[in-house]
């Protein structure tokens, strides 16, 4: 819907109409170049779960020959009337609630298994043999990124999502009916359900031991 709106407008430009309808055209091939770049994902995730199971392998075009129209069903609501109205509670609930929290679980991950000394680890390895620093650089104060990994960066998120949670409780989302927005609760439910289920899959760390000032002989190898 919002292209056609902006196609509709360019009329109104005058004489730089041919301009915005180039910058139109480039705007609609990266949404486009967006969305292939995401169901393609979506695929590799489902043929990545496919061979996880020991299962028979599947083309590539069977695959996309069951997942393109299911796509395109769960899009057509969007070309409806309330589609706006649609994307608006969709986005409120999953890009922004359900994001804040997946922050949230991606700032706690790093601090349960990965650790400390793997972050410093991997700066210093990233950064081994180049011409400013040859033995590899060593991370800012060490405090003051434990402070950052281990509070400001789960916190921050955690504290957004609880804020913009309760006043969506006391207050509905942009007033839209209890209808439409019980839609966006429970995409969100789904979403945490589903957040959860993984988070308890864990197994134990598998990652090996490593000493952080063995660069060298690690690059070598």
């Amino acid at each position: 819907l919002a292209f056609v709106t902006l196609a509709e407008a360019m009329q109104y430009f005058g004489n730089f109409s041919n301009v915005f309808s180039v910058i139109f055209t480039m705007v609609y091939t990266l949404g486009l170049d967006s969305n292939n770049a995401i169901i393609e994902i979506f695929i590799t995730m489902l043929n990545d779960e496919i061979d996880r199971r020991g299962m028979k392998k599947v083309p590539a075009w069977k695959v996309c020959a069951v997942v393109f129209p299911i796509f395109f069903l769960l899009g057509l609501p969007y070309t409806t009337r309330s589609g706006l109205y649609i994307l608006d509670v969709v986005d409120h609930f999953i890009v922004t609630l359900f994001l804040l929290l997946v922050i949230f679980l991606e700032a706690i991950a790093p601090n349960v298994d990965f650790g400390w000394n793997r972050v410093a680890y991997q700066v210093k390895a990233a950064t081994y043999g180049n011409k400013s620093s040859p033995n590899g650089r060593q991370p800012l104060s060490k405090w003051f990124c434990l402070f950052d990994l281990r509070v400001v960066a789960p916190l921050a998120p955690a504290a957004l999502f609880i804020e913009t949670f309760i006043n969506d409780v006391r207050t509905p989302y942009g007033g839209y009916p209890t209808s439409l927005l019980g839609w966006g609760w429970a995409l969100l439910a789904a979403g945490v359900v589903l957040a959860m289920s993984t988070v308890w899959r864990l197994d134990a760390g598998t990652l090996s031991d490593f000493n952080i000032d063995n660069i060298e002989t690690t690059h070598r190898e």
